[in-house]
């Protein structure tokens, strides 16, 4: 009852609630901000509160009440805001925060054309922009440039007259809200750096001449100056993380996308200002991406020493000889000097580096005219056998509606198209197995670019066998339908015919070509003599490069191809891009390719690296494994070697990883050689790992490689694996002798040999056992050898060559060590492992002893290459291929050597038998028709 007189006693002398969405509500808000004009530790939350609160009733009214928008326009509250902020006290911590917010709030979900011609007068929102924030505080910053991008989202040809001041004699051109924004592309915080370059091409888009003047003249224009240069500092930053020495962790290969990541976006933002259209901005920005990052990042470090010393060379030559004409010709030979060339400048980074940026590059710009003078340039300077060197600073030959670099541009490439060429090519040819599978995975960019021209790619060699063939073919058609159309206009007039020379161009093709050289010739000034885009046409133009010279080119690049096809150190990563592109270059219809003598030769060559590897792996401690590795990997190798092969970061960077196991095991193998290493030496799990990592690895290069032999020699992949199942390799995932196995006495008929020996697992703690190599499938005691199972005869040993070419192996090989004790008369299993790396070894100080190693079983390795997608690298399988050890203790030595013979020999017949069973994989260019 009391709590009810004092509801009734509160109402009648207090006043009654406002309504939430009302103007009473707005005006109440804007006298407590009027009230609260000096901002304190007392009132700052106070003040906060009022000004989101304020921010709801105004966006509320804009969509429900006009009249609460009236009402923050007539009393002017916007500035309000501005005179908090001009308390410096005030631009940082939250009420910063909160002013920002609000207004990004505001912008964002007001409706109205004439709300927002309010809020962007009256100047209050460019003098908040030109405030002096605490941008250490991330929270600050992150606030404000959500409001500068959110500006930039309502700015047309109308509204940036607010922000925008032409300037005028004396006075020059500003753009606070671009210039502010501008300094924080270089962030570490990479929401930022998206928020400008939103921001940014939100400018670049309005179609104002005044405002893109500004943007193309001091101090605006050094923006592209920090963004190229930014560019550049990014690829020094990968070029120092590929050559960390601690690259192949997974912490580094995740630093290291990260950072290509970040280089292909800048790159791609590069290519939505050249998509905007604005002439003078696109010039400006290719000639500082030509000048900063194409000639010191992405060009001057594929060449290397010796093509430097004979470039020099050649120019010191050139010089004399320059100078021998001026003392001998003219009148009274009074000729001025001429001036020494200019030093050589070596690149920023290294060429690696260059090589994965290339890459990216070509996937994220999108510009014709700048890819095809950069490809050109790149690649153009093709050469038919026995032709004259070209000379320094020609333009390189390549086809298309290409046109000669600017005379400054080429200078600034240092070298002439066909070292760079050469470089690249030579990077195939050579045994490096990073630069190669770099330089692989670049020319595969370029065949998949769609914005290349196709003349430019038959000038480069690049061009699909079965697409020139379908330009010829057009061409032919376009001439018979050109002759065709003369002739029936000659008929009647009454005069002859017109007849065109055989190989030439039709008329209406070279009329196209002449008005875009035309175009090209006379577009602008410095950087704008930018090739002019090709017209459009309703059929595609065939390639204007002679055909002699593009298949001299495309040999030319066929042939490193398959030179990097055959090195053993090639990654399977690149493997599987060679497959790829090779069927790509050179099928011309569906029963394969024709390949010349020397291709043939090249490939037969790849063929036998591809068999010694498989030969060493089914001879290796994981050989019993081989056969499911294969199986498991043919289904991807053939999906790579079908399909566009994928060019994402995350394939680079595997590829990448792969290679640098490739060149970490050569190193190893080469100092473990010299310094006559033994595995226990550099530890048995290393070794153990190592091991397992080359016999995936040869799984998957040899599937790379019989997947592109199939496709050129018999025009299509098989879908079925050539190899038979884990089966008849030696078993699958499940059986085989297991612990516990009553196994046939060796008395009795049949059994495998065996020997008599101790053993101790524990110490102290010795168990008379009978050593024994036992089949997949072993014989239970009591009965005879059955019906296709017969007991197998350990071999010989193989060469390397004849293991992938031997009979059929038998159905069920040795395959296990055993270890059986006699318990109530039947000898039973108690310890079981893999014959492959078992690595029987004696004792150096005791010749009774032979060691054995217990290797694990191969389904971890299959796990971890199936996690893996292919082959894993070392590192990855150490902690899961833990490896065990067996000493055993023999009568006498002779009783040892013998039993030390038996492992050997059976361990060789075991991988002849793996051998065989793979060898059906790399035999299709021998059955191709």
């Amino acid at each position: 009852m009391a709590g009810e007189h004092r509801g009734f006693w509160s109402s009648l002398f207090s006043p009654p609630p406002r309504d939430r969405f009302s103007l009473e509500e707005l005006s109440h808000l804007h006298s407590v901000l009027l009230r609260n004009a000096v901002v304190n530790d007392g009132n700052r939350d106070t003040v906060v509160e009022t000004l989101r609160s304020i921010s709801e009733l105004v966006i509320w009214g804009d969509q429900n009440d006009p009249s609460m928008v009236d009402y923050f326009l007539t009393n002017n509250v916007l500035a309000h805001f501005a005179q908090i902020l001009q308390q410096r006290a005030n631009r940082r911590g939250g009420v910063a925060q909160q002013v920002l917010q609000t207004l990004s709030i505001l912008l964002q979900n007001v409706r109205t054309q004439q709300t927002v011609y309010y809020l962007f007068s009256n100047n209050h929102i460019n003098d908040i922009v030109g405030m002096a924030f605490d941008f250490e505080d991330d929270e600050v910053l992150g606030y404000y440039i959500n409001l500068l991008k959110t500006i930039s989202l309502r700015l047309n040809e109308a509204t940036v007259q607010f922000f925008f001041q032409a300037g005028g004699p004396g006075t020059p051109a500003s753009l606070p809200l671009y210039s502010e924004a501008v300094k924080f592309i270089n962030h570490r915080d990479g929401m930022v750096r998206a928020a400008v370059k939103t921001l940014t091409l939100n400018v670049y888009a309005i179609p104002l001449p005044a405002l893109h003047a500004y943007l193309t003249a001091p101090p605006a224009a050094g923006y592209l100056d920090s963004l190229a240069t930014y560019l550049a500092e990014q690829c020094g930053e990968l070029d120092r993380r590929l050559a960390a020495a601690e690259a192949a962790s997974p912490a580094a290969a995740g630093a290291l996308a990260a950072c290509l990541a970040e280089i292909e976006d800048m790159l791609s933002y590069c290519n939505d200002i050249l998509a905007t259209g604005v002439e003078p901005l696109s010039a400006l920005l290719l000639d500082r991406l030509w000048s900063v990052l194409v000639g010191p990042v992405l060009f001057w470090p594929l060449i290397q020493d010796d093509v430097a010393a004979a470039h020099i060379a050649t120019l010191a030559h050139q010089a004399d000889q320059d100078q021998q004409g001026l003392g001998t010709g003219g009148v009274g030979g009074a000729h001025a000097r001429p001036a020494p060339p200019a030093p050589l400048q070596r690149g920023v980074v290294g060429p690696l580096a260059s090589l994965y940026v290339l890459e990216r590059l070509l996937f994220a710009v999108l510009d014709t005219p700048f890819l095809s003078a950069l490809v050109g340039a790149l690649l153009g300077a093709a050469r038919a056998p026995g032709a004259a060197p070209a000379q320094h600073h020609s333009a390189p030959p390549v086809g298309g509606q290409q046109q000669p670099l600017p005379a400054h541009l080429r200078a600034l490439l240092q070298y002439e198209p066909a070292a760079y060429r050469g470089a690249l090519l030579g990077m195939l040819h050579g045994g490096e197995p990073q630069l190669a599978a770099a330089a692989a995975r670049l020319l595969a960019a370029l065949l998949r670019s769609r914005t290349l021209d196709e003349g430019l790619l038959e000038g480069i060699g690049l061009l699909p066998r079965r697409r020139k063939r379908q330009l010829e073919l057009l061409t032919a058609l376009t001439r018979d339908s050109s002759t065709t159309g003369l002739d029936g206009v000659a008929s009647s007039s009454g005069g002859p015919p017109a007849r065109q020379q055989s190989g030439s161009a039709p008329a209406s093709r070279q009329a196209s070509l002449e008005s875009a050289q035309s175009a090209a010739a006379g577009s602008g000034a410095g950087h704008a003599q930018r090739m002019a885009r090709p017209s459009a046409s309703p059929l595609p133009l065939p390639p204007l490069t002679d055909s002699a010279k593009g298949d001299a080119a495309q040999a030319e690049v066929v042939e490193a191809l398959l030179s990097q096809l055959g090195h053993a150190s090639t990654p399977p990563l690149a493997l599987a891009t060679l497959s790829w592109l090779l069927p790509q270059l050179l099928s011309d219809s569906d029963s394969g390719a024709a390949l010349t003598p020397h291709q043939q030769d090249l490939l037969d060559a790849a063929l036998r690296t591809a068999r010694v590897a498989l030969h060493d792996a089914a001879h290796g401690p994981w050989g019993d494994a081989l056969a499911e590795l294969v199986a498991a990997e043919w289904p991807r190798a053939r999906a790579a070697c079908l399909r566009t092969g994928s060019g994402s970061l995350h394939t680079a960077v595997a590829t990448w990883a792969q290679a640098l196991g490739e060149e970490t095991a050569r190193w190893a193998a080469a100092v473990g050689g010299a310094a006559g290493a033994t595995p226990s030496s550099v530890g048995a799990a290393a070794a153990l790992a190592a091991a397992a990592a080359a016999a995936a690895r040869a799984a998957s290069a040899s599937c790379a490689v019989a997947c592109a032999v199939a496709a050129l020699t018999r025009g299509g992949v098989p879908v079925d694996c050539p190899v038979a199942g884990p089966q008849a390799a030696g078993g699958g995932a499940r059986g085989g002798v297991r612990e516990g196995v009553v196994l046939r006495s060796p008395a009795e008929h049949g059994a495998q040999p065996s020997f008599p020996c101790t053993v101790a697992f524990s110490r102290g703690r010795e168990r008379h056992v009978s050593l024994r190599i036992e089949p997949w499938s072993p014989v239970p005691a009591g009965e005879g050898a059955r019906d296709g199972h017969p007991a197998t005869t350990p071999g010989g040993p193989t060469e390397p060559g004849q293991g992938l070419t031997s009979s059929p192996p038998p159905v069920d090989p040795p395959t296990t060590v055993v270890l059986a004790e006699l318990v109530d008369g039947s000898w039973v299993a108690i310890a079981t492992a893999p014959l492959a790396g078992a690595e029987p070894r004696r004792d150096a100080r005791h010749a009774r002893w032979l060691h054995l190693r217990v290797r694990p079983p191969r389904g971890g390795l299959l796990a971890a290459a199936r996690d893996a997608g292919g082959a894993p690298a070392p590192a990855d399988l150490r902690a899961a291929l833990a490896a065990g050890h067996w000493t055993l203790a023999f009568r006498d030595e002779a009783a040892a050597a013998a039993a030390l013979d038996l492992v050997r020999r059976s361990a060789r017949g075991l991988g002849d038998v793996q051998a065989g069973m793979l060898r059906p994989l790399l035999l299709q260019a021998e059955r191709a028709p």
